[in-house]
């Protein structure tokens, strides 16, 4: 992305009317630039997220080309996608269904790509796998790496779903090596680790090939000064690996770190699931402060003070310190079994491993 470019998109995200007043809308690579940073902002559940989007429907009409008007309702389902807002998200795919399927391939295996998400974050995974399916064979030869690459990774969470642990680690390694380091997709990017960890259980060998997984990501990333992010979230990926492998000195100071990052820059839900994933480590004893519920609770505690913790997530935090107040010898069971809730973006596969008390 050009350095003209870049500034047109941070006067706007200030003031999305510049776009339109200075006619900036009628470039489609600024449209595109402008649909990847919704997509972008709506994983970090900004409050401007929705109104950005919305925004993005406006810049395509604006410009008039259809390609671009589906792009943009799709970007709008994203960001209702991330906030939770099933309902609103299946709304917008059930508006778009007809011009999207009228259009050209890439239009209709954006459309599926689409579905096979809403249907995943329904817990639907035969039917979401069939839809991701349906993308990439509608996509066929139109699409390039990056978008089979954001496709293989939904496919590696049905199969999750569905049990099947090699397809997922295949998908998985398609997601690490076929997407672009240039694209804006970030999350899609730093989420392929999480891949690696996906196959719950297993062989020891799935586990090797997982580290060697998240090895090469590491390797892609480098060097990125602005990827910091993507790092902690792989180093949460290589604690669930190393406890699953029995090194549980990595294990703690791995989560240690993610934990600490993820406090102050990580979504809510995330900073809740590696808080679950600390504490598992904590009450089976494998803490160096301890055999104590106590070191738990003050982690659930300072989880529960983030600013923008959900409604639901508070609920669940609450039942968690009860636990650990009033029965806390059931403390494992009881944060394994709320761990299993939170499949993304790292599964609670650390719990599979270490088994019950």
């Amino acid at each position: 992305m050009n350095a003209s470019l870049k500034k047109r998109l941070t006067w706007t995200r200030k003031d999305p009317r510049r776009a339109l007043a200075n006619g900036w809308v009628r470039d489609p690579d600024f449209c595109r630039a402008y649909f990847d940073l919704c997509d972008d902002s709506a994983l970090f559940q900004s409050r401007a997220t929705l109104n950005l989007s919305l925004r993005a429907v406006e810049f395509a009409e604006a410009h008039g080309d259809p390609h671009l008007i589906h792009r943009s309702h799709g970007v709008v389902c994203h960001a209702f996608l991330v906030r939770g807002d099933l309902y609103w998200a299946g709304k917008i795919l059930e508006q778009i269904r007809e011009s999207a399927l009228a259009c050209c391939p890439v239009c209709r295996s954006d459309y599926f790509y689409r579905q096979g998400y809403l249907l995943g974050e329904e817990f639907l995974a035969t039917e979401s796998l069939e839809a991701l399916n349906r993308a990439l064979d509608e996509g066929s030869d139109h699409l390039d790496a990056d978008a089979r690459a954001r496709i293989c990774f939904g496919r590696g969470v049905a199969h999750f779903f569905l049990g099947q642990r090699r397809q997922a680690l295949q998908d998985a390694r398609t997601t690490l090596m076929d997407l672009s380091l240039d694209s804006p997709r970030g999350y899609f990017l730093d989420t392929a680790a999480m891949m690696s960890s996906y196959v719950i259980g297993g062989d020891p060998e799935d586990d090797d090939h997982a580290v060697d997984s998240l090895r090469m990501f590491l390797e892609r990333i480098k060097g990125r000064k602005d990827w910091n992010y993507m790092r902690t979230r792989a180093g949460w990926t290589a604690c669930h690996l190393s406890a699953r492998r029995g090194d549980f000195k990595s294990a703690r100071r791995q989560i240690q770190s993610a934990w600490t990052q993820l406090r102050y820059n990580g979504l809510p839900r995330e900073l809740v699931a590696a808080t679950l994933d600390r504490c598992q480590l904590i009450c089976r004893g494998v803490e160096p402060r301890g055999d104590s519920p106590d070191v738990a609770l003050g982690l659930v505690e300072t989880c529960l003070k983030h600013p923008k913790m959900t409604d639901g997530l508070n609920e669940r935090l609450k039942a968690m310190i009860s636990v650990l107040e009033v029965r806390p010898e059931h403390a494992f069971k009881e944060l394994v079994d709320c761990r299993r809730s939170f499949i993304a973006p790292v599964p609670g596969a650390m719990a599979e491993r270490i088994g019950a008390p």
